[in-house]
């Protein structure tokens, strides 16, 4: 039975992430409290519910083939339909720098926000499923591998197909599996919450860019704050359960991967200041503005849900 809970944790996160977005101060609280933990969740999440090939009953071919359709094929259309919109700009503005930039992030990159993450999520899917047979070695070697991948990135150069990105964030994912497997001792889980605390104080954890600030310090510190935004989530899931809120916030986590991709194609794609300032005349300034594009987003993603998805998984 599905825990409604991790869907209110990804809901959160989802929200944060499109406040992440936003024109908000970097030095500010609110961005350091963002980036302190809202990334790395989703990848804490995606490898508590991680399985092997033995426990999920199928080949490895087919786990692939699964993930692919899961992961993959959004970010293909996601991406067909930017490079489209883009083409429309370049037929328009006989500008082709503006396709090239987009090739270039999306067929060699591999890494257009907020949609890089569904492709670092297939690489670590495909990579540490046979670390999963090095049982508690997994984890240490992921950190291994995170603290090599960054050291590369930061000493030398990225590479493209967001492989790196992915191998960073491997920790993570191997954190998730870990603990619903072997668990933590509390007094490593107190030590993570306080750790977190003091990434709001001055780290910050931008997986996009693979900037870790202090490693160990917010590799711990986003650890420690999914553990108390669950505690939290699931505090409130008991008091509160039937409130519009709530249910809402399940709404959004349970549909976090739609909203990703229409959030991706709002972020390259959207000209709401051109069509009102162009059509009625209308000048906005930046915060009402981004409202219109959040809410448009929220509507197009509710939409597909309601009508569209329906029809494709006929």
């Amino acid at each position: 039975m599905r825990n409604p809970v991790f869907d209110i944790m990804k809901g959160v996160a989802i929200l944060l992430m499109f406040v992440g977005h936003m024109a908000i101060p970097a030095d500010g609280f609110l961005n350091r409290f963002i980036y302190s933990f809202h990334m790395p969740l989703f990848f804490l999440l995606a490898g508590y519910f991680a399985k092997s090939c033995e426990e999920a009953q199928v080949s490895n071919t087919k786990m692939l083939i699964n993930d692919c359709k899961r992961l993959l094929v959004p970010y293909i259309i996601t991406s067909a339909a930017i490079l489209l919109f883009t083409l429309m700009r370049v037929l328009i503005k006989h500008d082709v720098s503006i396709l090239m930039d987009k090739f270039y992030h999306i067929l060699y990159r591999f890494d257009i926000i907020p949609i890089w993450f569904l492709i670092a999520l297939l690489w670590i899917r495909v990579l540490f499923r046979p670390m999963m047979r090095l049982g508690r070695w997994a984890l240490p070697v992921s950190i291994i591998i995170s603290g090599a991948a960054i050291f590369f990135v930061h000493h030398y150069t990225q590479l493209p197909f967001c492989i790196l990105t992915a191998l960073s964030s491997l920790v993570f994912y191997a954190i998730g599996w870990w603990h619903k497997r072997y668990g933590f001792p509390r007094w490593l889980i107190v030590c993570a919450v306080v750790c977190w605390i003091g990434v709001m104080m001055g780290s910050r954890i931008d997986l996009y860019n693979v900037a870790y600030g202090i490693y160990p310090l917010t590799l711990l510190g986003a650890s420690g704050a999914t553990y108390a935004i669950y505690k939290i989530a699931s505090f409130v899931h008991q008091r509160w359960e039937k409130s519009v809120i709530l249910s809402a916030l399940r709404w959004v986590g349970f549909n976090s991967l739609i909203l990703i991709c229409f959030h991706a194609f709002d972020i390259y794609c959207c000209y709401v200041t051109m069509v009102l300032d162009g059509m009625f005349g209308i000048e906005l300034s930046y915060w009402p503005i981004q409202i219109i594009r959040d809410v448009l987003v929220f509507m197009l993603s509710w939409l597909y849900v309601t009508f569209v998805r329906p029809i494709v998984k006929r």
